[in-house]
């Protein structure tokens, strides 16, 4: 009887340190968006810090999947540097506080398109668009879906202006007869095609600068036109 009143004691000891351990568990996930669309393959980095520590005593890294999703599984709780980064740049750096269970952090970046645009031709490689005198861009945004409108003069004097509607998510979409394609490759540059006639892009934003690429081949190797637009009022 001794034996076993021994043994069902160490039985209940060992699930009770077994619950306290899962009970101190804790998950971490969430979801990296540049302007609702997916940040995919970036780097999401934690590293642990202690009271009294000049420097963190852990770090653990992982990547955001297609859908800009990311998770770490198990962790301790506590404080910890949370740090983002897609392309080798620096999206979003703060402290985190990790409680036991389960906890959500998102992560969503402003669309940096947002606004009108005023292109400015002494800094342009015009190319495929020489006979363009003046053009204003603007980007709009509601929900996923950016409504890109613009208005053109060419050096004829002749005017022009349309509208075409992009949603970033990476698959193609066909609006005003065209099939296009948009996804975020940093949190302020996207990339994609649109057909026909079929040329590749590259859109992004330094600053209060606009610059978008157009290349004939899928790999961006031969250039055909850079246009440099100016945040406008």
């Amino acid at each position: 009887m001794r034996t076993s009143s021994v043994t069902a004691f160490s039985s209940i000891f060992m699930l009770c340190l077994v619950a306290v351990d899962a009970q101190a568990q804790a998950s971490l996930s969430g979801r990296l968006t540049a302007a609702e669309s997916p940040l995919t393959d970036c780097t999401v980095s934690l590293y642990r810090i202690e009271a009294g520590q000049a420097k963190y005593v852990e770090n653990i890294v992982t990547r955001t999947d297609t859908g800009g999703g990311y998770r770490f599984a198990s962790l301790l709780p506590g404080m910890y540097i949370f740090l983002c980064a897609c392309g080798g740049q620096r999206v979003f750096q703060g402290r985190l506080g990790v409680q036991p269970g389960e906890n959500t952090k998102d992560i969503s970046l402003a669309d940096p398109f947002s606004g009108r645009w005023k292109l400015n031709p002494s800094k342009s490689n015009m190319g495929t668009f020489a006979a363009v005198r003046e053009e204003v861009r603007e980007y709009q945004r509601a929900g996923s879906k950016i409504t890109m409108s613009w208005r053109r003069i060419r050096r004829d004097g002749k005017q022009e202006e349309g509208s075409s509607d992009l949603i970033c998510d990476g698959r193609e979409h066909t609006t005003s007869g065209q099939q296009i394609t948009c996804r975020f490759v940093g949190p302020d540059t996207v990339e994609g095609y649109q057909k026909p006639p079929l040329s590749y892009y590259v859109r992004k934003v330094a600053g209060n600068m606009l610059s978008i690429s157009t290349f004939s081949d899928a790999i961006h190797t031969r250039l055909t036109s850079t246009l440099v637009f100016d945040r406008a009022p």
